[in-house]
């Protein structure tokens, strides 16, 4: 009974893991549309950045 009030209040761990991992989709979701604007040649020089970065 107090377990399940404990879920209720703060969520089962799938939960809280669900929430967690879907802020860091939201981040992957707006870079993937300024990639998708860009051209094939402009994409490329993003490649280079990318491989500077590292």
């Amino acid at each position: 009974m107090i377990l399940n009030a404990v879920k209720k209040i703060f969520g089962t761990r799938n939960d809280r893991e669900l929430k967690r991992i879907g802020k860091l989709v939201n981040k992957i979701n707006a870079f993937e549309e300024t990639l998708a604007a860009l051209n094939d040649e402009a994409l490329a020089s993003k490649t280079d950045e990318f491989k500077e970065r590292l």
